[in-house]
């Protein structure tokens, strides 16, 4: 794992940006990639590139930074972070098993997976996802990844799935043996939605296609923004709005949405994530601690595939 501590934070925010900086603290609560506050003004985050679920994160980084950078200067300003460029003029950074970004620091605290979001909380972030959905992306369009309607992360899942089992505790074993029929017929179904939905001739906008309550921050003085934009690309607008779908609020995200398309990106993403963990628990990515966090996490995702409705 990659010694991610305070000092070597500080290192590379001189090193990469000129950033005599005086004080690094590291940021709980991220998932991918590690975190630090460097004086209280920016945020630097560092991925190990050893990691498995580094690649997908990272593969188009450096455009999507710059689809970033250009909407500083849409209607969607003031609800993002940006990108902070290096002293070479670059919006990453490599060194050895390190690929490293820095933002502005939106001060506060993520809202969070669990937390019920207020009246005010739910009409922003509505508003924002109506604001983003309508972005006109001619300039960046060549820069944004396109929805591909790719699932070749299937072919791979139930082995590793039985290879996982094999390697873990009886009873995380036990569960995963359990649920390989019920996530074979997900990914059956999931395929067979993919081929309506390439159909459909639904219309492509930008999307964050990563919207929870981790990735927004609210300030001490209540103001709210959208951050962590690694996973943005043009795709049909359920590709944000299936995170909403399944609340009782959702027909203020999701009037007129395609019920196929929300199905599809709900399943999928409940796939590629027990996809993931697998392949890290399979690495031995993990310790012991973190580990027993990720058989929870994977219980919740089994379950909730297992009760979705098509």
């Amino acid at each position: 794992m990659l010694n991610a501590d305070c000092a070597l934070a500080l290192e590379l925010a001189q090193a990469m940006y000129g950033l005599a900086a005086g004080q690094a603290r590291e940021v709980p609560g991220g998932t991918v990639g590690y975190t630090f506050s460097i004086d209280g003004a920016f945020f630097l985050k560092l991925y190990d590139t050893r990691l498995a679920i580094t690649g997908r994160c990272t593969q188009r980084l450096t455009e999507q930074l710059r689809v970033l950078d250009w909407m500083r200067h849409t209607p969607m300003g003031e609800r993002i972070c940006y990108p902070i460029k290096t002293s070479e003029g670059t919006f990453t950074f490599r060194r050895e098993n390190i690929i490293g970004v820095m933002f502005n620091l939106i001060p506060g605290r993520a809202l969070g997976f669990s937390k019920e979001y207020t009246p005010e909380e739910c009409q922003w972030l509505a508003q924002t996802v109506k604001i983003l959905h309508g972005l006109e992306v001619g300039p960046v369009r060549e820069l944004c990844p396109q929805e591909r309607f790719e699932n070749g992360f299937f072919e791979t899942l139930p082995g590793l799935m039985e290879r996982t089992a094999g390697r873990h505790p009886e009873s995380f074993g036990r569960l995963m043996k359990e649920n390989q029929s019920m996530v074979q017929a997900r990914m059956d179904c999931v395929l067979s939605l993919a081929g309506q939905i390439q159909g459909m001739g639904l219309r492509f906008v930008l999307c964050h296609t990563d919207i929870h309550g981790g990735n927004i921050m609210k300030t001490p003085q209540g103001r709210l923004y959208l951050v962590d934009w690694e996973n943005m690309m043009l795709a049909p607008r359920e590709a944000d709005l299936y995170w909403f779908s399944e609340r009782a609020d959702a027909d203020l995200f999701c009037r007129g949405a395609n019920a196929q398309a929300l199905a599809y990106y709900r399943m999928r993403r409940d796939l590629e994530d027990i996809f993931e963990f697998c392949q890290s628990l399979v690495n031995g990515e993990y310790s012991e601690e973190e580990r027993r966090t990720v058989y929870g996490h994977m219980e919740r995702i089994l379950g909730h595939l297992r009760n979705m409705r098509a």
